[in-house]
């Protein structure tokens, strides 16, 4: 495999008169703590560049690797300027083990969320994706759990099903597998929602409604008419 090296953050680019200033975004897409993170450290150049330029950043990440960076992330925290999300789909080891496969195991990823915290680095957590009939029943333990490991802010983020997502997904959900067995793809492979802040309890079913597509929806219309 063949990686390309981007080139580094310029910091003549971020001092320009015209440039406006504000937060970067990192993981909003793609993970920034890749496993080949350990040995080119992409990611670590940056913040290196943003530490340096005093210039704001958030990060969303699954992986403890962000706790390489406290010598840098710590700092740039007690002038306000970083903000960390730990993602966390479930914390049952077996249902994240399938969701999303070499990502870091749930309690080892709210253990960085409290060391973070510790290290005065305000640390959120995000339950993403949320999926209808196979996390979304967690979503209250998910959050207290945050909450006792030091976690300032929480949200989540809805499944979302594009294009030719929705289909193989539809050929996930049907494979012989029980609840928490239902997985041969990575959550990576899914693109979501914009998060959506929230501080009050809701139901995660009714939540969904807006983003699953028709046939899940049916589902619950039909689970609704039998339960009343």
């Amino acid at each position: 495999m063949c990686i390309v090296r981007p080139d580094p953050i310029q910091p003549k680019e971020l001092a320009k008169p015209r440039y406006v200033c504000k937060p970067i975004a990192m993981g909003t897409n793609t993970d920034p703590y890749q496993p080949a993170e350990r040995q080119l450290r992409i990611t670590r150049d940056i913040i290196q560049v943003l530490h340096d330029c005093r210039h704001p950043l958030s990060i969303v990440t699954k992986s403890w690797l962000v706790e390489r960076d406290l010598d840098l992330l710590g700092p740039m925290a007690t002038h306000g300027l970083v903000k960390v999300f730990v993602s966390i789909t479930s914390l049952k080891h077996e249902l994240a083990r399938r969701l999303e496969p070499r990502a870091t195991a749930p309690a080892r990823r709210l253990k960085t969320v409290q060391t973070l915290n510790d290290a005065g680095v305000p640390t959120g957590v995000m339950f993403a994706p949320v999926i209808p009939f196979i996390n979304d029943s967690e979503m209250e333990h998910v959050l207290e759990q945050a909450a006792a490991a030091g976690a300032k802010t929480t949200g989540y983020i809805m499944l979302r099903l594009p294009n030719e997502v929705k289909q193989l997904f539809r050929e996930w959900l049907g494979k012989p597998m029980n609840r928490e067995k239902r997985s041969t793809c990575s959550a990576s492979s899914v693109t979501s929602a914009p998060a959506v802040r929230t501080t009050r309890t809701i139901s995660p079913a009714c939540a969904a409604r807006a983003f699953m597509p028709t046939w899940c929806e049916a589902v619950l219309t039909t689970r609704a008419g039998n339960s009343a």
